[in-house]
């Protein structure tokens, strides 16, 4: 069976916006397989021949445009025989690949955002958060679909990333998705990240993202007043899942624990019998914080804090696996109350509180 290997140029027209010159892509066909890239060559669209796939003219602007095209050209083909004598099935993403520098020194975007998200999740509970995998994990499936519906490829090289990817990335992740400039910045906080490690890894030449900069927005923080806590203290909830959502975020206003540390507080350091200076594992300073909230609540409320925290820990022993050591199991909680911000906000309008807060998810 004869092989059929193509390799055809083209411009990459946008019909929303007049362009003075046109970006060119490139399209590799092999046995009826189909790879595109990214020429890295803008061209102006007078000058272009769409049959023959390249400059017109004699100009001295057309000569440089064709014999840059003719060199990936050249450079393709090359890579396309190598693969051809060394290996028995050859496919379109195999030569653009080889063309790429694929191989030890070069990797793509999505292989390196597994293998980061792998290490990462070795590293929970020891330097890194179980909510900084999932973000690394949305990053990475935001990517994905942005490379498909943009770019229309399953993956792209390193070093194949310029400035304006994570500026159209963006623009994706504003337009299509509709996230708020939070959320946005935390998904290109991993992006440059792990293009950074990369980088500094020696798996790629350059940083394309070095000097790209964006406007990160400071969110003034809500409180809640001693009025208003009262009120969701003793608001009249209806089902088990309010109350164990509105006892969560009472007992980290309380006692000034986080989310992430609250799900591994241990009975040891919570239990309200072992008032014991110094005792717990190590994880200790929670218990401590426990012990010495007195000193921490201020008002004229100070004692009933103490004693709902005390209470909180009771209630919700009954709750937990046999043999597990953690005051409040993460399975236990509904989905509500791990997604603070839907279940306390759904809280606060039956408690007739006008105000946009949550439980503190880390330090």
């Amino acid at each position: 069976m004869r092989s059929t290997f193509k390799v055809l140029f083209y411009l990459r027209r946008n019909k929303e916006k007049t362009q003075s010159a046109v970006p060119v892509m490139g399209r590799i066909t092999v046995n009826g397989t189909i790879s595109q890239f990214s020429a890295k060559l803008t061209v102006p669209e007078r000058l272009w021949e769409v049959r023959g796939g390249r400059a017109k003219g004699r100009s001295l602007e057309a000569d440089r445009i064709n014999r840059y095209l003719d060199d990936i050209r050249s450079q393709i083909d090359r890579h396309y025989r190598d693969i051809r004598d060394r290996e028995s099935y050859v496919t379109a993403e195999k030569v653009k690949n080889a063309w790429l520098g694929f191989g030890k020194r070069y990797r793509t975007l999505l292989e390196t955002f597994r293998s980061f998200t792998e290490d990462l999740h070795g590293r929970i509970g020891v330097d890194r958060l179980k909510n900084t995998w999932y973000r690394y994990l949305a990053t990475m499936k935001h990517l994905q679909a942005f490379l498909t519906a943009k770019y229309r490829v399953s993956d792209i090289a390193l070093a194949e990333l310029e400035q304006s990817f994570i500026e159209q990335f963006h623009v994706y992740l504003k337009t299509e998705r509709a996230l708020k400039l939070t959320s946005i910045c935390r998904y290109l906080d991993c992006l440059i990240n792990v293009v950074k490690v990369s980088f500094n890894d020696g798996i790629m030449p350059r940083n394309p993202f070095a000097s790209y900069r964006y406007n990160e927005p400071t969110p003034e923080r809500a409180f809640l007043n001693e009025e208003e806590i009262l009120t969701l203290q003793h608001a009249a909830l209806r089902t088990k899942k309010q109350r164990l959502i509105r006892d969560l975020s009472l007992f980290s206003c309380f006692t000034g624990i986080c989310y992430a540390d609250m799900k591994s507080l241990a009975w040891k350091q919570g239990d309200p019998a072992d008032d014991r200076p110094g005792s717990g594992d190590a994880q200790g300073e929670t218990g401590r914080t426990l012990r010495g909230i007195g000193n921490r609540c201020a008002g004229l409320w100070r004692q009933g804090a103490v004693a709902f925290n005390r209470l909180a820990v009771v209630k919700y022993r009954g709750l937990r696996y046999e043999g597990a050591t953690h005051c409040f199991v993460d399975s236990h909680i509904p989905s509500s109350a791990r997604n603070r911000g839907t279940g306390i906000s759904g809280l606060f309008r039956l408690s007739d509180i006008k105000k946009q807060t949550s439980i503190r998810s880390e330090v």
